[in-house]
Order: C-alpha cells, then structure tokens, then sequence
C-alpha cells in the first residue's frame, strides 16, 4: 500500500511539472465573437473539449489555432486563425454563423378567410405564413371549407429561403387553379471574417503497426545458493500491433462521448534463446503482449489534456527446452491485470509529447509463483512518448519508452528446490510505430 502511494505521489508530481512547464509558454489576449452569440469554441480539435461559449476571451500563444464552432440551428464553422508574435492588444476575431434552419413563405391572393397553411400536417395559420423548417423535402398545403386544397412538396437546402405562391382550387365545373410558383430566395451572407481552410474532422479510427526493442532482468532477493537464479534478456524484438477507435464518432453520438475511445493492442515476440544458467544449455522463450481498455480525454485548453485509461492487460513470458518440457530454473510468468492509468499530454500543432504512469492490479501470473508455498505480485509502470501526425492528419508516427515492473513476495518450505523472500521482474521498451488514421 505505501507503495502505491509512493507511486501516486511521483506521478502527481510530474503531472505537476509538464502541467507548469506547458504553461509558461508566452500568450496573448484574444476575443472571439459571434453573430448570433452563444456558440461553442473548441481549439485545435473536439476531443479535448470545449473551451467556453461566445464572447469568450481566451490567451492563445503566438502562431496558427484551428476554432471550431458550433450552435445548435447553425452550421458549423471550421476556422484558422494567427496570433500575432507582438503587441499588448488584444486580437479580435468575429465570426457569422450560417442558420442551417431554412424558411418557407407561403402567400396566395384571393383565398377564402378560412384558409390555412399546413406544413407536413402541421398546422400555421391562415396565408401569408412564414415557417422555419429543417432542410429536405417538405409538403406544403392551403385548405379552405369548401373549397378543393392546394398542395405541393419543395426541397429547400439549409439556410436558404423558398416562397410558395398558392391558390385554392375552385369549386366543379371551374378552371382549375394556376401551378404553384416556387421561388428562392437568396442564403444569408455566409461570414463577416475571412474563412480559413477547413479543419479535418477528427478520426473515426486510427490503426497502425511498429517494432518495439526490449529488454528483461529478473532478479530474486535473499535467495539461498542455487535455489533462485536471476535471469536476463536483452535486445529481444517485438511486433506490435495496434488501433484506437471511436465508434460513435460514425454514429453522431453525443458530445460528451467524442472524447471517448476503444484502445486494443496486441504484440507478438521474434524467436529468442535464451541461455539457462544452472548449465543446462539453451531454452526457447515466448514473449506475448496484449491490451484492450477505453481512454477518455479531458481537456484543460489547447497545449495541455489529460487521458484516462482503463482494461485488461496480459504479458506473456514463457519458457520451454528443446524438447518442449518446462524449464523451472526461468522466471515464467503470464501477468494478467486491470489496469489504471493516466497520461498527461502537451500539445503543439500536429505533435504531442506525453508522460504517464499505469497501476495493475494483477488477476493471475503464471507458473513462477507455484514454485513457492506462497506468491503475491504487485504491478506498475511509467511511460512517455511523442506522436507527429502528416499528410492532412492521416498519417501519424509514435514514438514510446515504456519501464514495468513486478514486485514478488514469497514463503517457501524449508529445503524447497526453490527458496526466496522476494523478486523483482523489470521490463523495458522502446517502440516506434506508424499508423493511418480515417
């Protein structure tokens, strides 16, 4: 337990540090508005959340932001904006929304007093009507007592504006009524602010493949002459496997779900030797990986978020002779475990950089600890990467050195063949991958 929070404390800590460190970048004062009021900001991009409401000031380092804003009955605006490098005032950026709610008028000349206007089936009084409507297909009808009733289906684009000309038709025997004249009307200007390029949307899922460089020590503690030996590995290859989605990204789920996603990893180790030390010759090793959690951002602004994680994960280390019998000198092990963990992100452009930390809680380990009267193992492990993202945001580049260790307690039975208080199993890797996003 004081472990753990050893553990914990560290972590806060260098949160602590990058958190300040990614501050103290020089910011200038900026103010964003809109017409109408009231809209969404987000900076850089949807899944670190949303950074306040119009008119909202905001400090913002020199150089290139991506907005993004949304208003619930308007169109998003996707926009790229540059804060200047000088100057103690502050920059003003106004922005107009375009409504993506259409209009229909609907008017007629000498129609009966108890005409009414129905827009499909509703009911908006008597002629002229001017109705808000989604964009699409619409049936517009006039009804009169009496009288035969009008009626035709317009399509109208959003933000833009049709007029229905309309008759009643007139009672048997008489002319039938003219033709509907539709017209439309002009959209509403689209910007007061000169539009930047449009940002990308954020990716539905991202999937990619590397090469991850490990190494292992294992190494017991007070263990009697030859009933405990420490093993090594060094420079064993791996190749990794990896995606991370967001289904509901495709499915227009709600916001506070884009943030969200499913992570899945799996690795699979190269043939490694390994040399026993008790002079029995060589051993094959195995070495497997596998991962699937959920990771949520937070954001705390446009340089710095916060990822949590949760799932299951395994780790597989096993060891056979030539002849496929296990070896019982090697520390096999198969760890599997919850685990929670965090990172914390600094952000710059399309590069981020990040330092984390993950607690396991382990369910199951293997053969090694049968080798005791009894075994407890305990997991953690510290992080820390860089991810360039190219070509439009589709291609991206990581790069992560990764450190875990598992600590043992043992109790064995006097004169066992295997007699220890404790061990500690470190692994260490590097990984570099490469992945496309869409």
């Amino acid at each position: 337990m004081l472990a753990s929070m050893r553990r914990v404390a560290v972590a806060v800590l260098v949160v602590a540090v990058l958190g300040g460190t990614a501050r103290a970048a020089p910011k200038r004062s900026v103010r964003i508005e809109t017409e109408p009021e009231g809209a969404t900001v987000y900076v850089g991009d949807k899944e670190s959340g949303s950074v306040g409401t119009t008119p909202l000031d905001l400090s913002l380092p020199p150089g290139e932001h991506t907005l993004i804003l949304e208003l619930d009955r308007y169109l998003p605006r996707f926009e790229v904006i540059t804060v200047g490098k000088k100057g103690k005032a502050r920059q003003v950026f106004q922005f107009r929304l375009e409504s993506s709610v259409a209009v229909v008028i609907v008017r007629g000349k000498n129609l009966p007093a108890s005409a009414r206007v129905l827009i499909d089936g509703t009911d908006h009084g008597p002629p002229p009507a001017r109705v808000e409507v989604d964009p699409g297909a619409h049936q517009v009808q006039v009804l009169a007592d009496g009288a035969p009733p009008f009626e035709t289906w317009i399509e109208v684009d959003g933000g833009a504006q049709q007029t229905v000309d309309a008759g009643v038709g007139a009672p048997a025997g008489a002319q039938p009524p003219p033709k509907p004249v539709v017209t439309a009307g002009p959209a509403p200007p689209a910007v007061v602010a000169a539009a930047g390029p449009a940002s990308p949307r954020p990716p539905f899922f991202t999937a990619g493949a590397g090469y991850e460089v490990g190494w292992r020590r294992f190494r017991y503690q007070n263990a009697l002459p030859g009933k405990a030996l420490p093993f090594d590995a060094e420079m064993a290859g791996l190749i990794s496997l990896w995606a991370e989605l967001y289904p509901h990204r495709a499915l227009d789920g709600p916001r506070w779900l884009r943030p969200l996603s499913l992570v899945v990893g799996f690795g699979y180790g190269l043939p490694l030797k390994t040399t026993l030390r008790g002079g029995n010759g060589e051993a094959d090793a195995s070495w497997r990986t596998a991962d699937v959690g959920l990771r949520y951002r937070l954001g705390l602004g446009e340089l710095v978020a916060v990822d949590l994680d949760v799932g299951w994960g395994r780790l597989l280390y096993t060891f056979a002779a030539a002849d496929g019998s296990a070896v019982d000198e090697t520390p096999d092990v198969d760890y599997q475990a919850v685990r929670l963990g965090g990172r914390l992100v600094a952000r710059t452009g399309d590069v981020e950089a990040w330092i984390g930390g993950v607690d396991r809680q382990i369910l199951s380990a293997g053969t090694l600890g049968e080798r005791f009267r009894t075994a407890e193992v305990a997991g953690f492990g510290v992080l820390a990467g860089t991810e360039g993202r190219w070509w439009n945001r589709k291609l991206s580049t990581r790069l992560e050195v990764a450190w875990s260790r598992y600590d043992w307690t043992f109790t064995y039975e006097p004169g066992s063949q295997f007699a220890a208080d404790a061990g500690t199993d470190d692994l260490f890797g590097i990984t570099l991958l490469v992945g496309l996003s869409y």
